[in-house]
């Protein structure tokens, strides 16, 4: 064998080894959750793609938000206004599959207080203390945020809100007394009920959407992530991410056009 040949498969076999997709997550929760919750699937869908999936885990949404239209990031498992903004910032990046819960492609989020709070209803915020998660979420900030404005309250008229992280410190400081009210996904709430009073429901928004950048993920590492994505039938992969999730549906990019009412230029 010549020297050149040895060198050529050598080369190969080196870019073989670190072949690779990066998959984004936007923190929700702490990191130790989300590794659990989403290694199951990075070990399903490297299997599929024949590629190693390496899960990358937000410092905060707007770092998987930056890594993804930036492309130091191939994908990304992202909420509706930041999969919404990035679409409109980046043209190469297109939503690939939503994720089904009970076999719906949407959630609701409810806005929450102390089961002691003598709070009952939204407009009663109004001079009281309401924290957000992220201001790239969906869930924390911009719905809850429009369903205040719907009921009079403003950021002004608030006596003071803060940004705390994510749906799991805003339950915990709720249940504690230490803030007046926040909001987390339906499903959350719904299941510590009894430690808390579910004030109002949000409208149907778009669920968690995993998103690629087409500039640096191949038409065919996407394809093959799509195609894995909606043919998850697999109940441990499905029960890790969350007791509710029942598999993906594919996306499409007219879809999110529409949360431009909700999200505005923001």
């Amino acid at each position: 064998m010549s020297l050149y040949r040895t060198i050529f498969l050598l080369l190969l076999c080196v870019v073989f080894v670190e072949a690779r997709i990066v998959l984004g997550i936007v923190p929700s929760d702490n990191k130790r959750v989300l590794l659990k919750r989403f290694t199951p699937l990075a070990e399903y869908l490297s299997t599929q793609t024949q590629e190693k999936v390496i899960l990358k885990i937000g410092k905060s949404y707007k770092d998987i938000y930056n890594s993804l239209i930036s492309g130091k990031i191939h994908f990304a498992y992202m909420g509706p206004y930041s999969s919404y903004k990035a679409m409109k910032k980046n043209r190469n990046v297109m939503p690939v599959a939503r994720v089904l819960t009970k076999g719906k492609s949407y959630y609701r989020v409810a806005v929450i207080t102390g089961k002691k709070s003598d709070i009952t209803k939204l407009r009663e915020y109004n001079g009281r203390y309401f924290a957000f998660g992220d201001k790239y979420s969906a869930s924390t900030y911009f719905v809850p945020r429009y369903m205040l404005n719907l009921r009079g309250v403003t950021l002004k008229q608030l006596s003071r809100y803060n940004f705390i992280g994510n749906q799991s410190t805003i339950l915990s400081k709720v249940i504690k007394g230490d803030i007046d009210g926040g909001a987390v996904k339906e499903s959350l709430a719904k299941k510590y009920q009894k430690k808390i009073k579910i004030l109002e429901y949000s409208n149907k928004i778009l669920n968690y959407t995993i998103c690629a950048n087409m500039k640096e993920a191949s038409r065919s590492d996407m394809t093959k992530i799509k195609k894995a994505l909606l043919k998850l039938k697999d109940k441990k992969v499905l029960r890790a991410l969350g007791v509710e999730y029942t598999g993906f549906k594919r996306a499409f990019k007219s879809e999110y056009t529409k949360l431009n009412k909700l999200y505005g230029k923001k």
